[in-house]
């Protein structure tokens, strides 16, 4: 899309409408620099979040069956030698 001012060509005015805001311009060009395989994922997750209604992200069906199964299985916890020997590990 052009705009013109003055019958001159505005250098001011971005090839995509509306404008993006800086962070996610910033973000867009970070993720040219990945891999191909990598861009397609994140635009796979990017788009299902835009399409989503709302303003609220709703898990889909594989999600919330996922995080059922997570929260079924019993949580494993260190237990107290083991928080001790993780940190002595770490210099403390």
């Amino acid at each position: 899309m052009r705009r013109f001012r003055g019958g001159k060509r505005d250098p001011y005015v971005m090839c995509y409408s509306p404008p993006m805001t800086q962070s996610l311009d910033k973000a867009l060009a970070k993720l040219r620099e990945l891999p191909q395989g990598r861009q397609e994922e994140v635009a796979a997750e990017l788009l299902a979040m835009v399409e989503q209604d709302g303003d609220a992200l709703a898990l889909t069906p594989e999600q919330i069956a996922e995080v059922e199964r997570r929260l079924s299985e019993a949580p494993v916890y260190a237990d107290h030698a083991a928080v001790r020997a993780f940190f002595q590990t770490q210099g403390g």
